[in-house]
């Protein structure tokens, strides 16, 4: 599979956190608009991740939101036609570029299961010094994943049809489908930033 995606452009994407670390990873872009943005990465060795195996060669979708309070990582099935399962960032600060893509992690992530199930990771991450309103912000960002977890995998599902549409195109030159001036830099809203005491 990495070698059917290798004419795609490639994508940085940078993982902020909090405490003002990033980690960064290199992914191929599928498509970017104004509000969202898919990329795809192959894994080069088996992992487990929340009791998911995912064996070496493992294509995870990923998609961003300049305009949700999470993004979504979709470990995808051999087939690439439906996700193992889910797993959902709760986050802000989002922003979408052809050439980048930056988005902070806030702590909270739910797995989101093929058989319906929902699990919280991580909560006890969050500092005993969050603020009211960073906790209200998490709690509702959970809601709301829960809440759409059939819708999210509908679309992951979409994601999925433009991944093997991409794959069976002949290698060529140039990127993927973007808004015009997408290589701006787009800030989401969720993109305020909180007082450092906030945390």
């Amino acid at each position: 599979m990495a070698r059917r995606l290798a004419h795609l452009p490639m994508c940085e994407e940078h993982k902020r956190y909090p405490d003002g670390s990033v980690r960064r990873y290199w992914l191929r872009l599928l498509e970017v608009s104004a509000t969202r943005a898919i990329t795809a990465y192959v894994s080069e060795r088996p992992l487990r991740v929340a009791d998911v195996w995912l064996p070496n060669g493992t294509v995870t979708l990923g998609l961003f939101w300049r305009d949700r309070p999470y993004n979504v990582y979709a470990w995808m099935n051999q087939a690439l036609t439906a996700p193992l399962a889910l797993y959902c960032n709760i986050s802000d600060g989002c922003r979408l570029g052809a050439r980048t893509i930056v988005w902070r992690d806030l702590w909270v992530d739910v797995v989101l299961r093929a058989s319906g199930g929902a699990e919280v990771l991580d909560s006890d991450e969050v500092p005993s010094s969050a603020s009211p309103a960073i906790r209200h912000y998490l709690e509702a960002g959970v809601d709301e994943v829960v809440r759409r977890h059939r819708l999210l995998e509908h679309e992951v599902a979409a994601a999925g049809n433009i991944l093997r549409r991409v794959a069976r195109t002949p290698a060529q030159h140039g990127r993927p489908s973007a808004a015009p001036g997408i290589d701006r830099v787009i800030a989401s809203p969720y993109c305020r930033p909180w007082p450092v005491s906030g945390f």
